[in-house]
């Protein structure tokens, strides 16, 4: 359940934040492989860890995990980065994929150049398809 992927994050980081505060930011519900079911972003710029929002946020974006909810309604880690930004442009059931904006040393260039990737989810994992060449229009 949602509850049960919030509770998991609280317990991981209990061991490092006294204090934690979860924004509406923290968990976003998302349609991303076109089954049917609500999958899950965890985005830890919706964290507050002893009073800090940046903990794990940083040059190259801030710390995100994506699950993916079974039949049973359990959720899988299909993968995490460290992302700007995630769209969730094809969710597509044959082949689920969505876009990722990172930091430009993910596609080589300096930092401050920003690089966007296609990624699928295929049996549950993250896979990297390769590098947008154009912009989508923002």
């Amino acid at each position: 359940s949602i509850e049960s992927l919030l509770e998991a994050a609280r317990t991981d980081l209990s061991g490092t934040c006294n204090s934690i505060t979860f924004t509406n930011e923290f968990l976003q519900r998302n349609e991303i492989t076109g089954d049917g079911l609500d999958d899950a972003v965890v985005d830890y710029r919706g964290l507050v860890c002893d009073g800090s929002s940046m903990m794990y946020c940083g040059s190259a974006g801030c710390a995100m995990n994506i699950y993916v909810q079974r039949t049973d309604g359990s959720f899988l880690k299909a993968g995490g980065m460290h992302a700007h930004a995630l769209e969730f442009d094809r969710p597509d059931p044959k082949e689920p994929s969505f876009l990722a904006y990172l930091h430009g040393n993910e596609c080589g260039r300096s930092g401050a150049e920003a690089c966007i990737i296609r990624f699928a989810i295929r049996d549950g994992q993250i896979v990297e398809l390769g590098e947008v060449e154009s912009s989508p229009e923002e």
